[in-house]
């Protein structure tokens, strides 16, 4: 059984949508855990109504609104299922979406399995996957431990940070407690792979990321983009010192989210916290940094001019704005 986690606060115009692509799996042997975290807009009253729908929906109504962490670490405590489905409650998914993560984990090794998410427009539905059919697998890979660490702190990683296009074994998750961080997936998904030794990916566009105003990524420069440093920062003290090669990608990643938020926050009323955060982080980290024999020397020299010259970082963002990619 796969238990299915939803996670709902304030999303009423949405919510239905998002449950529909659930009971309309092809895979059907499903728990469906809402988790409505003490929503204010009629979302809770809305999940109430909508249990009713199929036994197999349970609702769990939080007394507080206490995040998107704590929420999630309800609904695995609450969950009973061999393995674990977690969804955003303003999105959806392809109707095969389950069935294809099931197949590529269940009888295998594999600690988890995952498939691409798309971003779709705010009034995008159910109608976009119509037609699309993915029962091929030829274009299916699997990752170590060490390119899943290097994956989830690289560039441009968001198929790996994220939890919502991943089906997980509970034995590998039920001990990892979701931490009320601005970065939350990043931060859980690198403590779980600490204890993974490969997984599966299948390069299959399979969940909708439903793109409004009101979610948190859309929400511009405010605390929890600050706080993303503060978040690298406990990834960074989550990865063993045993393993010196993925210390490497830790110092790489965080000092990378330290110059691309300071970058954003300047000429806001958030960039001297930024700043005294980036100062705290580079306390605690950048003697290590400069110790640390797998980390290349080029971009320890990088690293070094970005903090210390940051107009060079603004030069080095416009050049990727103006040449490569949009910001």
């Amino acid at each position: 059984m796969i238990s299915v986690i939803i996670l709902a606060y304030n999303i009423k115009a949405f919510l239905e949508e998002c449950l529909d692509s659930i009971l309309n799996q092809t895979f059907q042997d499903l728990e469906i855990i809402i988790v409505d975290d003490c929503s204010t807009d009629g979302t809770s009253a809305l999940c109430d109504k909508l249990a009713q729908k199929d036994s197999r929906i349970r609702v769990i109504h939080l007394p507080e609104n206490k995040g998107v962490s704590n929420a999630r670490n309800v609904g695995i405590k609450a969950s009973h299922g061999d393995y674990v489905y977690m969804i955003d409650g303003d999105d959806f998914i392809h109707p095969q979406m389950l069935e294809v993560l099931l197949y590529l984990l269940d009888g295998t090794e594999y600690d988890f399995s995952m498939v691409r998410g798309i971003k779709v427009p705010s009034d995008g539905g159910l109608d976009f996957f119509d037609g699309q059919n993915h029962n091929n697998y030829s274009s299916k890979r699997e990752l170590n431990q060490r390119e899943l660490m290097c994956y989830l702190w690289g560039f441009g990683n968001l198929q790996y940070v994220v939890v919502w296009n991943k089906l997980y074994r509970r034995e590998q998750i039920e001990d990892v407690e979701s931490l009320p961080t601005a970065s939350q997936d990043s931060n859980w998904n690198i403590r779980v792979a600490m204890k993974v030794r490969k997984v599966i990916i299948l390069d299959e566009v399979m969940y909708a990321w439903r793109q409004h105003d009101a979610s948190i990524t859309h929400q511009g420069v405010n605390f929890r983009l600050i706080d993303r440093i503060n978040s690298y920062l406990l990834s960074y003290r989550a990865v063993e010192k045993s393993k010196p090669e993925y210390k490497s990608y830790a110092l790489d990643g965080l000092y990378r989210e330290i110059f691309y938020t300071k970058f954003h926050a300047r000429g806001t009323a958030f960039y001297l916290l930024a700043k005294q955060f980036a100062a705290n982080a580079k306390k605690e980290t950048f003697g290590e940094l400069l110790r640390c024999r797998e980390l290349k020397w080029w971009k320890k020299l990088k690293i070094v001019l970005f903090y210390y010259f940051p107009i060079l970082y603004r030069w080095y963002m416009a050049i990727l704005k103006r040449f490569f990619w949009q910001l």
